[in-house]
């Protein structure tokens, strides 16, 4: 008898482990391709730090908005991209300028030609 019994629990878990619906999908590591993810599914979480990168990301894609405050540095910016139009007034004091760099827009401003 308690043989039958013990064949029975070994029957039943068998059989609630093969309805449990648990699923293998035998993909191995960097196989997943985009035909295999739904549409909108990636998320944050889901990415490895840095796995996006500039040659990924649509041109205009990235506005003030979608960047956190504080984010973009100098080392982010190309030279001669940021004009006066982009500065928000009041925001720019003596230790944010490198000495002698508006000497020339100064004397400008107040008549000297620079063409004498």
């Amino acid at each position: 008898m308690e043989e039958a019994v013990a064949v029975e629990i070994v029957a039943m878990v068998s059989l609630f482990i093969a309805l449990s619906g648990g699923a293998y999908a035998g993909v191995t590591l960097n196989q997943v391709r985009s035909v295999h993810i739904k549409n909108g599914e990636v998320k944050t979480v889901d990415l490895a730090n840095n796995a996006v990168k500039r040659a990924k990301i649509n041109n205009n894609a990235v506005n003030s908005a979608k960047i956190q405050n504080s984010q973009v540095t100098s080392a982010d910016l190309a030279d001669g991209t940021v004009a006066s139009a982009d500065i928000a007034d009041g925001t720019v004091s003596s230790v944010d300028v490198t000495d002698g760099t508006i000497a020339s827009a100064r004397s400008c401003r107040l008549g000297n030609s620079r063409s004498e």
